[in-house]
């Protein structure tokens, strides 16, 4: 059982929902059961969204938030949050990194919208190649 985490830009979000669709469900076909979302930005509230439409269609598929902050994991309206061991001991400026690295090391697939050659979307992007991941950028 495979997984997959994303990454993309926090403002402006340019990719649409059904190309997001797209990649998700070509992830789910190559046997990818597990998701790990973000909750950052304007990004992972659109992957947010599209998985919990998913997850209709496709009861098996898991799908978590991953929080950088324990206090987030409470807020979690779909009451799938994860919070990774480790970050309460992580000095707060740090927890997003952490917890990004984290959602990297437990994906085979990294599913990106990085429009951009700069920014954080762009930084986790190349982390996930260099660490050999497949990665799918939407743009």
């Amino acid at each position: 059982m495979g997984s997959c985490c994303f990454f993309g830009h926090g403002k402006g979000v340019g990719v649409d929902n059904v190309k997001l669709k797209r990649a998700i469900l070509e992830a789910i076909d190559g046997g990818i059961r597990i998701f790990y979302v973000g909750n950052n930005g304007d990004f992972d509230s659109l992957v947010a969204k599209t998985m919990s439409e998913i997850q209709k269609e496709f009861p098996t598929v898991r799908w978590f938030i991953v929080t950088a902050y324990i206090d987030d994991a409470e807020t979690i309206p779909y009451g799938n949050a994860i919070y990774p061991e480790g970050l309460e001991l992580t000095p707060k400026r740090y927890c997003i990194d952490k917890r990004n690295r984290w959602m990297i090391d437990r994906s085979d697939v990294v599913i990106t919208y990085v429009a951009r050659p700069f920014g954080n979307a762009e930084k986790y992007k190349r982390i996930a190649e260099k660490k050999g991941k497949t990665v799918l950028n939407l743009v």
